[in-house]
């Protein structure tokens, strides 16, 4: 009953793999260690003259 009414149509399941991509890139950036390297790509947020556009870095994102 599930696969007929919510299953992946046949022409969109080429997208499986890119929705596992965008999935895993989530969780890298989400909750993993590209959240802490996230705090600090534009610059220390406990120092504004290191800030990248003169705010800070979670208002960036």
């Amino acid at each position: 009953f599930l696969r007929e009414y919510a299953g992946v149509p046949n022409e969109k399941k080429g997208l499986v793999p890119l929705a596992w991509i965008i999935t895993l890139a989530w969780f890298f950036f989400g909750i993993g260690p590209g959240a802490v390297i996230g705090n600090t790509v534009f610059g220390d947020p406990n120092d504004p003259a290191t800030w990248l556009f003169g705010i800070p870095s979670i208002w960036t994102w």
